[in-house]
């Protein structure tokens, strides 16, 4: 009777230790599978900003003037927006103490641009460099 029940035992151990493994197996798997994922959704993010920052690489410098277009890339650490005029030309500008921007008529904080904005842009060359002096939110 001893020796049924110590073989049960044993058994009914090795088979909890076989689903314990095969479960861990299974854990493993989908835990790969998730990192898998967010390597391949990282990577594209990665692709999708590196294209993004190639392509405003080349940026245009304009005459002094009022121009209109879509903000492309906005930088708040910086205080720089990217904007793909109307024209089909991307200009940097660089935020100072005296750019003015404006939203409704009113003057908002640099917080208030985002991506894809319409915005009227009025700028001054100096050199190879625009400072912009007043932007418009225009949507």
């Amino acid at each position: 009777m001893r020796k049924s029940i110590l073989i049960f035992a044993a058994g009914f151990s090795l088979f909890s230790l076989t689903i314990g493994c095969k479960n861990s197996e299974k854990n493993n798997q989908d835990a790969e599978n998730v990192v898998e994922n967010v390597n391949e959704t990282g990577a594209d993010a990665v692709k999708t900003i590196e294209s993004d920052v190639k392509e405003l690489e080349d940026t245009d410098v304009v005459e002094s003037g009022t121009y209109t277009g879509t903000a492309e890339v906005v930088d708040a650490e910086q205080k720089e927006i990217y904007v793909r005029l109307d024209n089909n030309k991307t200009i940097e500008l660089y935020f100072s103490n005296d750019t003015e921007l404006i939203q409704n008529g009113e003057s908002v904080s640099f917080d208030a641009m985002e991506r894809g904005q319409r915005v009227e842009v009025e700028v001054e060359k100096v050199n190879d460099q625009l400072n912009p002096q007043r932007v418009t939110i225009l949507e």
